[in-house]
């Protein structure tokens, strides 16, 4: 009797911890891919820097949540090589094999050189850990060649070219997609104009104006 209720006991537990672990598995899996398609036309033929950032919203850094990266396209534009002077934490991968991000800190990021074309488009797979509720955040962020962000219209002031929150059981991720900001042609006309006419009104002083900068 006792080796049969042991038996019970024991398939009923098996039973239970099976159930849960596809319960957690499905949670896990619940949020789907997403697209993301920045346009950089700004920015065509010239030589820039992508940065692909996973941020620890729980600020745990367990490895438990995972964003795999692939499928890039460029609009005409190539793929460069991987900058590790800016790679940190779980980061790993390039843009011809795919980029892979694990949330091993708060800050989990990889950038790769590349020339732009018309657009930057990636597939971004999510993997989320269930009992993280804070979920985690996926950043693009731009960079010259000299390793400047470039500006864009992200109202936060942080100049992201993309931002997407992934939280446990989301049926769908909203990307945030911003624009380069580059000066209109107009505004670097009367620069042009401007500086011209400065130039000139200088060469016409008699005695040359002397400045002084001190630090406040």
């Amino acid at each position: 009797m006792k080796s049969n209720a042991a038996k019970c006991l024991l398939y009923g537990a098996g039973s239970v911890l099976l159930l849960l672990l596809i319960q957690t598995t499905a949670y896990a899996d619940s949020v789907p891919p997403f697209t993301v398609d920045v346009n950089t036309t700004a920015l065509e033929g010239g030589s820039y820097i992508a940065g692909f950032v996973l941020v620890d919203s729980s600020g745990v850094a367990d490895a438990g949540n995972t964003l795999t990266i692939n499928g890039f396209a460029y609009g005409g534009g190539s793929a460069g090589t991987v900058d590790s002077s800016f790679t940190t934490g779980g980061a790993s991968g390039d843009l011809s094999s795919g980029i892979t991000l694990t949330d091993t800190s708060d800050l989990n990021g990889i950038a790769s050189s590349f020339t732009p074309g018309t657009n930057l488009s990636f597939l971004v797979t999510p993997t989320v850990d269930p009992s993280d509720l804070a979920g985690y955040e996926f950043v693009l962020v731009l960079f010259d060649s000299s390793g400047n962000e470039i500006t864009t219209t992200d109202p936060s002031g942080n100049d992201f070219l993309a931002d997407a929150q992934i939280v446990p059981g989301e049926t769908s991720v909203t990307v945030d997609e911003f624009a380069i900001v580059t000066p209109e042609p107009s505004t670097l006309l009367l620069l042009c104009l401007g500086l011209a006419a400065l130039g000139l009104g200088m060469m016409r002083k008699r005695s040359p104006r002397r400045f002084s900068f001190s630090r406040p």
